[in-house]
């Protein structure tokens, strides 16, 4: 008998289950019709509430809900998203004279669920993010009573035609007329919302009928074109399992998963067992994006994205470092991630830091401090057990060149505070991001370059993770380089990408079995030809993902190749990573997952 998902159970139902969201994209709105010509709609100069969650991956103005129609001038209100990452609620009292509520500049985060509200509570005016007041003022206005369009949610319908389409998800979209629920700093709702006697529309709820909304009003689609398809019903809202993928709502994330055996389904009551079962929210890798080029001056990335390794081309925003850095490194266990060292951008064109971030890999959020590195340096390595990490010293920069550190730094992974000694790279300092590979107790350190800039090696150092002390001898690379960061490997076999850029881009796959000493063997060719790509892999695949490529033109990469560990043979396109502020594309980067190297 498989393995039942505890994550794929509760993730799905309970008390605090959203249901569903809308999928809106270009030329796709839905309308809402109400009573005596939409009057329902129309706020007047009441208090009122609108709440959502919402996901945006917009890079332009769009409008979430609105009661908007120019031709002729009938606006009264909306509330949109604008390219600056700036919310704004706009309202008219003439229909043709307006006024808006606009919060400063990123007040929301893009491809990140987040609940977002509008508040009139008297004349006070409030927009809130995740239950905290980003912009408020205070207005005694009435909102254009003469409007009779029906509502819209998604975009609006202006001139003939749509405009300020939504490209995301809204879930549980409510609006009171009459009341404001909120009239302080609150803990957004967790379950789903419910029709109150005030509540004069609750939509976006279903993960199954688009038209579906609670209060017994009109749903109509409003499409560009006749071809065009409407808004879509999604099972993805904002409490969906970890890794959920946005690019896909019918898929073997929805119902319960049993380890090899298929879907399961039936209408019994199951209650899952009890402890960690080997796929239990399993394959969730969290990565850092480097730069994106053409020079890495101006283009240091903070920006954490989330990976989920199985699903192929899943991917969306995590967080932030508390500083933009490139050449970082990872270490982790199941449950947390921590991104070590690093180059930023002052002074020019960089310099090396001691900085460690961490977060939490189950719940997306911005990094926290950790401690220090023992040295300052970029392009470090780093193997970790579940328990402890240990961290090479990389290269200084400051700016001027120095030698690269053969020193090794010991942190546990549960606690934060700074470095300790572990020990020294016996054959000498390396960076350019060597291979790493690891299981829960042996950690290899692989490749990489010493001092001069064509210096590459090709020489294997081993640790016992558990016991401080220098590296061992445990064989030779095939091919001299290195320029990977990251590492893939199960509890049994470590793989590793090879370049000896800048006379080529890495093509090259090679495999070592971890419990075993001995030189490295063949595994197979990446896909792409880049160099300076990262790395992850859960206990069954590898991600290799951006890189540089002379050979294109000298070009940031955004692809992701795949690889199964445990069988040799040429890596397989993954998918691209494409988020909207460029994290997880170009080179340098670095990630790891909650199931690296064997963790259980």
């Amino acid at each position: 008998m498989g393995i039942l998902r505890a994550d794929r159970i509760t993730g799905l139902g309970g008390a605090n289950a959203i249901k569903g969201s809308t999928k809106f994209s270009d030329n796709r709105l839905l309308e809402i019709h109400g009573a005596e010509s939409n009057e329902d709609f129309r706020l007047s100069n009441g208090s009122f509430t609108i709440e959502f969650w919402a996901y945006v991956s917009d890079t332009s103005n769009s409008t979430f809900v609105g009661l908007f129609e120019n031709n002729p001038a009938r606006r009264s209100w909306q509330f949109e998203a604008r390219s600056s990452q700036a919310l704004r609620f706009e309202w008219w009292t003439d229909g043709s004279s307006g006024s808006n509520l606009t919060a400063s500049t990123g007040s929301f985060i893009r491809d990140r669920w987040q609940h977002f509200a509008v508040v009139r509570n008297g004349t006070a005016l409030n927009i809130y993010v995740d239950g905290t007041s980003v912009a408020n003022t205070t207005t005694s206005d009435t909102f254009y009573e003469n409007t009779i369009e029906p509502l819209t949610i998604g975009g609006i319908f202006q001139s003939g035609g749509l405009t300020q389409e939504i490209t995301g998800f809204i879930s549980n979209l409510r609006i009171i007329k009459g009341e404001a629920i909120y009239t302080a700093n609150f803990t957004p709702p967790t379950s789903e919302l419910t029709v109150t006697s005030n509540t004069v529309v609750l939509a976006c709820q279903s993960p199954g009928n688009v038209f579906k909304e609670a209060t017994g009003k009109t749903v109509v689609a409003r499409t560009t074109s006749t071809n065009d398809a409407p808004p879509q019903a999604s099972h993805f809202r904002p409490n969906s399992p970890v890794g959920f993928s946005t690019t896909a709502d019918v898929g073997s994330q929805y119902g319960s998963t049993f380890n090899g055996f298929g879907n399961f389904a039936t209408s019994t009551y199951m209650v899952p067992p009890g402890g960690n079962t080997p796929e239990r929210n399993r394959g969730r890798g969290i990565f850092h994006g480097g730069y994106v080029g053409p020079s890495p001056g101006n283009s240091y990335n903070a920006q954490l994205a989330a990976v989920n390794i199985q699903n192929t081309g899943s991917f969306y925003i995590f967080g932030d470092l508390t500083q933009a850095r490139y050449t970082t490194t990872t270490v982790g266990s199941s449950t947390r991630s921590i991104f070590a060292g690093g180059a930023i951008a002052t002074p020019s064109p960089f310099a090396s830091v001691n900085t460690m971030d961490f977060v939490t890999i189950a719940n997306s959020s911005n990094a926290t401090d950790f401690g220090d590195t023992t040295s300052t340096g970029f392009a470090k390595s780093a193997v970790s057990s579940g328990t402890r990490g240990v961290i090479t010293g990389g290269r200084p920069y400051t700016p001027s060149a120095g030698n690269a550190l053969n020193t090794l730094d010991l942190v546990t992974i549960a606690t934060t505070g700074n470095a300790t000694d572990f020990g020294d790279l016996t054959a000498g300092g390396r960076f350019t991001m060597p291979n790493t590979a690891m299981s829960p107790t042996r950690g290899l350190f692989a490749g990489g370059k010493f001092n001069s800039p064509s210096d590459y090696v090709n020489n294997i150092e081993s640790i016992t993770i558990a016991t401080t002390g220098d590296t061992t001898d445990f064989g030779d690379l095939l091919v001299k380089g290195g320029r990977s960061s990251g590492n893939c490997s199960s509890n049994t076999r470590g793989v590793f990408s090879l370049s000896n850029y800048p006379s080529s881009d890495s093509i090259t796959l090679e495999f070592v079995t971890i419990a075993s000493t001995g030189n490295a063997t063949d595994f197979g060719d990446h896909a792409t030809a880049t160099t300076t790509k990262g790395a992850l892999s859960d206990t069954i695949s590898g991600l290799f993902y951006g890189g540089f490529s002379p050979a294109i033109t000298g070009t940031y990469q955004n692809t992701v190749d795949q690889i199964t560990i445990a069988t040799t043979g040429n890596a397989v396109d993954w998918g691209d990573i494409q988020l909207s502020t460029g994290s997880g594309r170009g080179a340098y980067a670095s990630g790891i997952s909650d199931s690296h190297g064997g963790l259980s």
